[in-house]
């Protein structure tokens, strides 16, 4: 009647934001806390997140927060935990990107498996890489993938295939160097603040560092690589409002600029 499904849905209302204090809080204790605490949230926590990802009848929501907690885990948790984790989650995240409406979902996956191509070794990332670069392939190639409803879910997607580039090159696939000039011809990032900041900040070490992919590129790329440097000082000099560096990515660009001059 009436009021059982009032009461239901009052009831599945204080579940999801449960559910969504309990990631939250995750992510902040894991990044800050791991040594205490990893054990635990992996004994008492984890295996609640688990089961509702796997689950068929799990909600949007449900999916969403699981996703969330399974890309802080893997991310700031550590290399042992993250071993043991990747191969499984990541079957479930490809699962996850068939047929999926949700820019937020997809979101939070493209970050994923950004977080899996930074921590995962190549023969740990090999089985996965072929669907993971089609599925971002997919994303931002779409007609509608930089609107204003789609874009920030998409510069995520963006960020993944930075570091899947970067990270799990390999000269012999085919793809690798497909992946590292897309990305670099689609910076710089605008939507989202902390993503963009936190990607271009990390190409702009790279360079500084002199990555051993990016140096070994070839002089077309090399003058990508510039153009994209020029776009990133472009944007963060005319449109300042977007954020698109932080403090240390300002000063990051300063030292590529001095580099390159």
């Amino acid at each position: 009647d009436e009021d059982k499904e009032e009461e239901f849905k009052q009831n599945y209302e204080e579940y999801n934001d449960l559910m969504q204090m309990c990631m939250e809080l995750h992510g902040i204790l894991i990044k800050l806390y791991r040594v205490k605490i990893e054990k635990f949230i992996i004994n008492n926590i984890a295996p609640f997140f688990y089961k509702s990802i796997m689950r068929a009848s799990s909600s949007e929501f449900e999916i969403l927060y699981c996703v969330c907690f399974f890309d802080d885990l893997l991310e700031f948790g550590s290399q042992e935990v993250f071993n043991k984790a990747f191969p499984e989650i990541a079957k479930k995240f490809l699962s996850l990107t068939e047929n999926q409406e949700s820019d937020d979902i997809i979101q939070s996956i493209g970050y994923g498996f950004g977080v899996f191509a930074m921590k995962a070794d190549k023969a740990a990332f090999a089985p996965f890489k072929s669907s993971i670069l089609q599925f971002i392939a997919k994303t931002v190639s779409a007609s509608d993938a930089f609107s204003e409803e789609k874009a920030v879910s998409t510069e995520c997607v963006v960020g993944a295939l930075g570091k899947v580039g970067l990270y799990q090159y390999d000269s012999n696939d085919g793809v690798s160097q497909e992946a590292l000039v897309k990305f670099v011809e689609l910076l710089p990032l605008k939507n989202e603040p902390e993503e963009a900041q936190n990607v271009h900040r990390l190409i702009l070490k790279e360079i500084l560092n002199k990555n051993q992919v990016l140096v070994s590129q070839g002089a077309e790329f090399q003058h990508k690589l510039e153009q994209a440097i020029g776009r990133i000082k472009e944007t963060f000099n005319k449109n300042p409002e977007l954020e698109i560096l932080d403090d240390e990515g300002a000063l990051l660009l300063q030292s590529v600029l001095g580099s390159s001059s």
